[in-house]
């Protein structure tokens, strides 16, 4: 699924927060934010799915890279 980071001027402000566990060479990890992310979207799997992105991409993983979503989604 390619992620869209342009906002349109259908998206609505959903909030995100929680974390995501992930198996790395060096073991188990916990990736998140320290405070909820605020993200424009068109729907709350949009957002989750852009906030995981954000977080896989930063550290270099993947979505297999995944053993946990405990990400949790509410509209603004």
């Amino acid at each position: 699924m390619a992620i869209n980071w342009e906002p349109s001027e259908f998206d609505k402000t959903f909030v995100v927060s929680g974390t995501l566990s992930v198996a790395t060479a060096s073991g188990e990890r916990v990736l998140g934010y320290h405070q909820s992310v605020s993200v424009s979207a068109s729907d709350p799997q949009s957002a989750k799915a852009k906030v995981r992105a954000m977080l896989l991409s930063r550290e270099g993983l993947a979505e297999a890279d995944i053993s946990q979503d405990q990400l949790i989604v509410s509209v603004d």
